[in-house]
């Protein structure tokens, strides 16, 4: 007898085989259908903060600019005469940033 009344206190302090309790942000208990409608427009609310973007696949925004930017160094770097006796502006920058 003594043993089943510990093993049924137990349970109940334990709260096993106990109904959920749903509760709304200000911690009052609600039902679940209200519980279900909040979460809803939570959802629809998630949606709205994020417009819909424009999905790519093979690498990120920062791996394609900086592909983006390596062609046009690639370019302008074509752009110069082969034999060169001064050099360009942007190697000198490039140069001295190393140096500092």
């Amino acid at each position: 007898f003594w043993l089943k009344l510990s093993w049924l206190i137990a349970m109940a302090a334990s709260g096993k085989d106990a109904p959920t309790v749903y509760r709304n942000r200000e911690g009052r208990r609600i039902d679940r259908e209200e519980w279900v409608e909040l979460q809803q427009k939570k959802k629809k609310k998630r949606a709205a903060d994020y417009p819909e973007q424009e999905l790519e696949w093979g690498g990120g925004l920062k791996q394609r600019d900086n592909s983006e930017a390596a062609k046009e160094e690639f370019k302008r770097i074509a752009a110069q005469p082969f034999a060169r006796y001064e050099p360009d502006e942007k190697y000198m920058k490039e140069l001295k940033a190393k140096q500092e």
